[in-house]
């Protein structure tokens, strides 16, 4: 994988650690990592398996440490820091991977938590894949956040603590006719020993584009 290394300007006291692939497809992919206060980088195993299998798709990629988490300057101050974040690494991606190409954000746990907040906020991307979103826990508060407006892929494992079925229902509501939702048997929060099907939903949504 050829990844160039990038700093991405949030504001004068915060630039952001990312890695860009750029890839042969009018394409792009937005990767978003976990909680930070839990481990959660750029590194993620799940964060990776996205990577790979978009970037194999001919997608360009970027994944980015959220402030505070590697090199990225900053601590961690919440979701509308990390809001802001995310806003800003979208943008250095639109612009790296052309004007022409469709930006698509792929964001796993609290990355997709900050990315519905952000989508809320006015992000309008191509599509988004929620891999996980925490609606169990308690931390991460999506009430008030509705389900994104764009093309969404929500995927969640079947032991998920983090992302109970119910209560993913519950957040979804009325518009479950709107997400494609794929349910991983066996899959807990972290996708250990499942990530080939993780990656096999993405590369099925992803090859429709």
């Amino acid at each position: 994988m050829n990844e160039v290394a990038l700093s991405i300007k949030v504001s004068t006291e915060v630039r952001l650690e990312a890695l860009f692939h750029q890839g042969d497809r009018a394409h792009a992919a937005l990767l978003c990592h976990p909680h930070p206060l839990y481990g959660g980088t750029m590194d993620n195993a799940v964060v990776l398996a996205a990577r790979d299998a978009l970037a194999g798709l001919g997608f360009s990629t970027l994944r980015f440490n959220f402030r505070g988490v590697g090199r990225s300057a900053g601590s961690h101050a919440g979701g509308e820091a990390a809001a802001l974040d995310l806003q800003a690494a979208h943008d250095v991606l639109a612009a790296r991977a052309g004007v022409r190409s469709d930006v698509h954000v792929v964001a796993y746990s609290y990355g997709a938590w900050v990315a519905v907040r952000c989508l809320a906020a006015g992000l309008r991307p191509a599509s988004a894949t929620l891999v996980s979103p925490p609606v169990s826990f308690p931390a991460l508060d999506f009430a008030g956040l509705a389900l994104p407006r764009c093309r969404t892929l929500i995927v969640t494992g079947d032991r998920d603590d983090f992302c109970a079925r119910a209560a993913l229902e519950r957040w979804i509501g009325a518009r479950a006719d709107e997400a494609h939702l794929v349910v991983i048997p066996g899959a807990d929060h972290f996708y250990w020993g499942a990530e080939p099907r993780l990656v096999a939903a993405l590369v099925e949504f992803y090859s429709l584009v």
